[in-house]
């Protein structure tokens, strides 16, 4: 009954966001879609509604921070469940590799079969700035921002910007063509095994473009920016 309820007044919010193209009411909306989860979440902590909600929400609307704070609102018994202990472990993986955090090093194999480990760029001298960027060929918006990203990296390479390329391909062919084809002059690692990927894993990546900015002391100082959002950040580095 409680399942159906929330159903009824979600379906209502994605009817009327569906029938707007104002920016400003759409906002409003999903602003009233996240009170709505919020209120689901709180009044059903003790129940797998409440847990269940709240797993199909966190992340779209909490940082990792956050959701660390409302698992522990959860009482002690429901901490314990699997649902909520896979989700704290993945948040912990997520929060280990997060803004202000030291970078963890990963190592691959490159295109010609040697492999390259991020430790020797970030520590490579000539390095100041180093984009950790995970993506596929088969990737659309990857593709879409390689544009973007090699206007940057032409721009600034010369005073110390380098890019550490992770694909998620699963065979070399396509792998090597991408790079190939769009002019990626950067580094690229691939252990070839998809989503399976170890160096992936260790950045808890679940979907991509995936990106890292690591500074020159190593630490993790933004991510997952793009285009302009991007560029603005990177030229900020360098004035």
């Amino acid at each position: 009954d409680i399942q159906r309820a929330f159903d009824e007044k979600i379906a209502a919010l994605e009817e009327e966001f569906a029938k707007t193209g104002n920016d400003v009411q759409r906002d409003s909306l999903r602003k009233e879609y996240s009170k709505l989860m919020s209120d689901a979440v709180e009044m059903n902590r003790d129940n797998i509604y409440g847990v269940t909600t709240f797993l199909n929400n966190a992340y779209a609307f909490l940082s990792p921070e956050e959701v660390m704070e409302q698992i522990a609102l959860f009482p002690a018994e429901w901490q314990q469940r699997r649902e909520l202990t896979e989700l704290r472990e993945a948040t912990e993986r997520k929060l280990r590799v997060s803004a202000g955090h030291p970078y963890i090093d990963i190592a691959a194999k490159n295109a010609d079969g040697g492999e390259v480990s991020l430790k020797s760029v970030v520590e490579n001298r000539r390095n100041k700035y180093v984009l950790l960027d995970f993506w596929a060929s088969w990737c659309g918006p990857c593709l879409r921002e390689v544009p973007n990203v090699k206007a940057i990296y032409e721009k600034y390479h010369d005073k110390g910007f380098e890019i550490f390329g992770v694909s998620l391909d699963e065979t070399a062919g396509p792998w090597k063509a991408a790079i190939k084809k769009n002019d990626m002059n950067w580094h690229h690692v691939s252990s070839l095994k998809g989503w399976e990927c170890p160096v992936a894993k260790q950045y808890n990546v679940t979907g991509i473009p995936r990106m890292y900015i690591i500074d020159p002391e190593g630490k993790i100082i933004a991510q997952d920016l793009r285009g302009e959002e991007l560029a603005n950040f990177v030229a900020g580095l360098y004035e």
